[in-house]
């Protein structure tokens, strides 16, 4: 049987007792929400950007090329997902309605801590955020009883979240928000429920019983299968998991909110670690204006009387220089990363080294640029040979990649089409070929006038 946890009961977690341990860790704000449709999703995520920091969306209803867009919905989210054309994608040109999907949506401030991860099918989604303890969530979506062989796909994904669980259930706190398509709390041992129930147990897994998340528009039917699953083993960081309320909420599923204890502090002793005390080029000041500006500051200091605490008086002048240094010293300007090479094995890492020396021993021998000298010729032969190493195996491994494609065509479809989305890069988003009415549109501009002919039609007709 699945384990339930109810936080409305005396055994529920005591927010006064736990108070001094909710306050050393960061609290972080889950919404698990099947949307039915992301792009009519964007009020409701300005109604509670401030309210929220990750989103589990299920039912996002894009395509393979249109998953870019879970970037763009807001200014202030990043995110990752999979549609349910990923193996075998949909060209934009004759893509049909929208259905299903999974993403996850995060606040761009938490770039730093959260890693998509490639697990499971079209139907999981998973990231990991790194802190203590370090987490992993996943938004799962589940097949409905509609197609013949809904409970086989039922069991492939449970054994893909099998998979996971073993995989990192000793280094992870594993959370699963999402649409299960079929309501645990119900009185009938269908197959689906005791498949889903066994699995809960065999993994330890609880959740909040919240009530009816499921109303058909018709409001005739009405049920609970949105959950939100954690470990029992770390059930004292869940704070608390109810349903939200939105005004803007166009879904005929209600969201549910989980607030979590997740120790993330150790981003903000990083940033503090990395912050670099930069030396001032004294040379490049205007002192003149440095001295003013101190001998304003300091006549809007009070003066220093015996009541008045020494440190105190050190700490203000030392904010006082500080301050007036930055203000006033020149900025180091940040130059530009220089781009890793794009390939990499031993003999290019000889070759590298080669050049590296030669490098070092020319600028050693105060940069000589006359044509004929040694050491020039020896710096320009090495980076000629390098450059002639990264582009022979670049080749090569197009070569190998266009095998693996045609070897994968005929032995693993999985494999063909993500090398085929690999091959395509960013411009697989874009339309190559275009067909109205049996007249095919190649060129770009072409497209465009089967675009304005297709549509042109179209207001015909009505």
């Amino acid at each position: 049987m699945h384990h339930v946890l109810d936080f409305n009961t005396k055994s529920a977690i005591d927010n006064s007792n736990n108070c001094e341990s909710t306050k050393e860790k960061d609290i972080l704000s889950v919404l698990d929400f099947n949307c039915k449709n992301i792009l009519t999703t964007v009020p409701l995520i300005h109604e509670i950007e401030n309210k929220i920091d990750i989103m589990l969306i299920q039912e996002h209803w894009l395509f393979d090329c249109q998953i870019h867009l879970l970037q763009e919905l807001h200014k202030n989210f990043n995110g990752t997902g999979k549609a349910v054309d990923m193996n075998d994608p949909i060209p934009p040109s004759h893509m049909p309605r929208g259905y299903g999907g999974v993403a996850i949506l995060w606040k761009r401030e938490l770039d730093d801590i959260i890693t998509p991860m490639q697990l499971g099918n079209e139907r999981i989604q998973c990231v990991e955020i790194r802190g203590n303890p370090n987490t992993i969530l996943i938004s799962v979506y589940l097949p409905c009883r509609g197609s013949n062989n809904h409970f086989t796909e039922l069991n492939e994904c449970l054994d893909h979240l099998h998979e996971i669980f073993e995989t990192f259930k000793n280094s992870h706190q594993i959370i699963i928000g999402g649409d299960l398509n079929e309501n645990i709390y119900s009185s009938t041992n269908s197959q689906r429920k005791t498949a889903i129930s066994n699995f809960m147990s065999e993994h330890k897994l609880s959740t909040v019983e919240c009530g009816i998340t499921f109303i058909l528009p018709s409001g005739q039917a009405m049920s609970a299968i949105d959950y939100i699953l954690f470990q029992d083993h770390y059930k004292e960081n869940v704070i608390k998991i109810e349903k939200q309320e939105i005004n803007s909420n166009v879904s005929d599923h209600t969201p549910l909110m989980l607030s979590l204890k997740c120790d993330i502090s150790f981003k903000k002793m990083k940033e503090l670690t990395n912050t670099k005390n930069l030396k001032v080029n004294w040379n490049k000041v205007d002192k003149n204006e440095y001295k003013t500006l101190i001998d304003d500051k300091l006549e809007k200091i009070k003066p220093i009387s015996e009541k008045l605490n020494l440190d105190q008086a050190f700490d203000e002048l030392n904010k006082i220089l500080s301050d007036t240094t930055s203000k006033i010293a020149p900025r180091k300007q940040k130059g530009k990363k220089k781009k890793k090479l794009p390939v990499m094995n031993d003999e290019i890492l000889h070759a590298v080294k080669r050049k590296k020396t030669a490098f070092y021993i020319w600028k050693q021998q105060g940069r000589p640029k006359e044509p004929g000298n040694f050491y020039l010729k020896e710096k320009t032969i090495t980076t000629y040979d390098l450059r002639t190493l990264c582009r022979k195996e670049q080749a090569l491994e197009r070569i190998n990649t266009r095998q693996q494609i045609l070897d994968a065509k005929s032995s693993d479809t999985t494999l063909f089409y993500k090398l085929i989305r690999k091959q395509r890069g960013k411009m697989g988003r874009f339309i190559e070929e275009l067909i109205v009415e049996n007249e095919t549109y190649q060129t770009s501009d072409s497209v465009l006038e089967g675009w304005t002919k297709h549509f042109g039609d179209l207001a015909k007709k009505i």
